[in-house]
Formats: structure tokens, sequence, C-alpha cells
């Protein structure tokens, strides 16, 4: 299995799933495009280091929709969704995460603010 490691929503619970990339070493992104990945949404702040979620979807395979949850300099989560629906209730899920991720974000814009004002 790749570093990588995947979840899916099993009747309400989080397990473990088949990593839907290929092997790869270091270029996370590459790994994303060469088993059909396309980026769709990305909370990514430009210009900032700070964390981030992404939702890619590929339309030729399954699992359909990926979910990245990355933090300031590592990767917390890859959540996996065969469909809509349960792309949905994933999101509902990991909601407690994605607040957090949108507190560092908030966190990282008043931070950049505050400096170039100076």
């Amino acid at each position: 299995m790749n570093p990588v490691f995947a979840y899916k929503l099993s009747n309400g619970t989080l397990v473990e799933a088949p990593d839907p990339l290929p092997p790869h070493n270091t270029d996370y992104e590459l790994a994303l495009t060469d088993a059909g990945y396309t980026k769709q949404v990305s909370s990514a702040i430009d210009g900032g280091v700070g964390a981030e979620i992404s939702i890619y979807e590929n339309s030729s395979s399954s699992p359909r929709f990926l979910v990245d949850i990355s933090g300031a300099g590592s990767q917390l989560a890859c959540l996996v969704a065969d469909d809509f629906p349960g792309l949905m209730a994933v999101l509902k899920e990991v909601q407690p995460l994605i607040a957090l991720v949108g507190l560092d974000q908030r966190s990282d814009i008043r931070i950049s603010e505050k400096l170039e004002r100076k």
C-alpha cells in the first residue's frame, strides 16, 4: 500500500479502503493524475501554506470521488466515495475536521494581513 491510506464510509463508520492511487514515491498530484482524478474543488488559499481540503473526481473508474484533507505539512486523511450521495455522507462525517481546516485558514489569513500592514 502507498503511504496514503484511504478510508470510506461503511454503515456509518469510517473503514480502511483500498488505496485508489497507483504506487508513488513523492509526487502526490502526479499520482492523482495518473489514476484519472481531476481536482474539482479546493479550499487552498493563494500563497497559503496552511491546511486545505480538495475534492477530486474520476469519471472513468471507482471510487469516483477522493477527498484529500491536508494539514500545514502533511496529509491528514484520504477519503473515498463511489457516488455523490456517498461523497456527501463522507463530508458530513468529517465535518469537525473540515471546521478545523477552516479555522486554520482564517488564522493564516489574519497573520498574513498583519504582516502585510507592517
